[in-house]
């Protein structure tokens, strides 16, 4: 299922505000995608930006050695690497404090 970018961006901002439902949605939307780019970088080989380090940085976590593995465990790598990435994605928007509670941090009573 696609979305236009207001809606996936609306889920963003649910997920963020502690909705589970949206982010269960959000990741569900955003995995295939996230394989689709991991594979593609796995396929290119070693890169300098920042999202092939962090590819290639994971894909590292998971094994000894991704380049030499026959390409059926490259599949799985990938698809492992994409859900890996996927999972920091959603950590980071679990962790974001709501909006009004930042304010109501400031706030002396």
């Amino acid at each position: 299922m696609q979305h236009s970018n207001a809606n996936f961006q609306h889920l963003v901002e649910r997920a963020g505000q502690g909705d589970q439902a949206a982010l269960a949605r959000l990741r569900r939307e955003m995995e295939p995608g996230m394989v689709t780019i991991v594979r593609r970088f796995m396929r290119a080989g070693p890169r300098k930006s920042p999202v092939a380090r962090r590819i290639q940085a994971t894909a590292n976590a998971l094994c000894d050695s991704a380049q030499s593995r026959p390409q059926a465990d490259r599949q799985v790598l990938a698809d492992q690497v994409a859900q890996r990435l996927c999972d920091d994605v959603c950590g980071c928007l679990r962790a974001r404090p709501a909006p009004n509670q930042r304010l109501a941090d400031t706030v002396r009573g």
